[in-house]
């Protein structure tokens, strides 16, 4: 159940859960059942970072990848990959009518291993994926040593 925060602005955990991974999302729109349009984050961010871009789009689902903002884990849910990202957002997202994801940096790469593991479904609805700021192919090895650093603080837990 989504919360009321601000005139069209809704937030809730989805309801779906990976692993022990709940994310959090911000839906901007004038109505709850919507959300066409999925913004991801890049890396270190939160939903909140595509606020700005969501509104000129008329509105979508921001979403706090797995590690970022309001997002948790109830349970140790292995390596943080691209795919495991994917397939977090692809649940949380099932309910919607989700026709483009629009991701950032390193939400562009988890855009982008949505599309894929999308691509075969019989459900496929994602007709368009938006990359901004972000480098298809390998991952430099700096991107994964971050990664790694994240995983790190998480065992600290």
């Amino acid at each position: 159940m989504f919360s009321l925060l601000e005139t069209g602005v809704f937030c809730r955990y989805n309801k779906h859960s990976l692993s022990g991974v709940r994310l959090y999302q911000t839906l901007h729109t004038s109505q709850v059942d919507s959300g066409s349009n999925v913004f991801l984050h890049g890396l270190l961010g939160n939903g909140k970072n595509l606020k700005t871009l969501a509104k000129r789009f008329g509105g979508g689902i921001l979403v706090d990848l797995r590690g970022h903002g309001q997002s948790i884990s109830t349970a140790r849910t292995g390596r943080n990959t691209f795919e495991e990202c994917a397939k977090d957002v692809l649940i949380s997202t099932q309910d919607y009518q989700v026709s483009t994801i629009i991701g950032h940096s390193f939400g562009g790469r988890v855009a982008l291993e949505c599309a894929m593991q999308h691509a075969n479904s019989e459900s496929n609805k994602i007709q368009t994926t938006w990359l901004l700021d972000t480098v298809p192919g390998q991952a430099h090895d700096s991107v994964e040593q971050v990664l790694h650093a994240i995983e790190a603080v998480g065992d600290l837990g």
